[in-house]
């Protein structure tokens, strides 16, 4: 229902614009096999700290452009803050590159070894 209040000359910019978004991760994905980088660009905040869209479109400012471009991508918990709130990082890779991807998330797994069962729940399985 929403769509039909999209003007066609709006979503022919959209368009054009996604094609740039894609052009732009596939000319930085050229010479690399995945690109790895924060999952937000701030520490994590409680959801009901979220104050309106200012903060959703910072929060989503690292994942927003693969969610266009159709890149696959994967976050993968590394560790708390001193707070103890979550933090991530996100490998994207190639379009259908999807298996590759995960094969590369899972190496990186091992490597990092973070538990990300929560502290409450780690205590209870003991």
């Amino acid at each position: 229902m929403a769509g039909q209040y999209v003007l066609a000359q709006d979503y022919i910019r959209a368009l054009r614009v996604r094609r740039l978004i894609i052009e732009a991760i596939n000319a930085a994905m050229a010479d690399v096999d995945v690109l790895a980088m924060p999952t937000l660009p701030v520490p994590a905040v409680r959801i009901a700290d979220v104050a309106g869209p200012e903060t959703t479109i910072i929060m989503v400012r690292n994942t927003q452009p693969f969610n266009q471009s159709g890149h696959p991508a994967i976050t993968l918990p590394v560790g708390t803050t001193a707070e103890g709130t979550p933090i991530g990082f996100q490998l994207v890779a190639d379009a259908f590159a999807d298996y590759e991807l995960l094969s590369i998330a899972e190496l990186v797994e091992g490597i990092v070894g973070f538990d990300p069962t929560p502290p409450v729940l780690r205590d209870a399985l003991v």
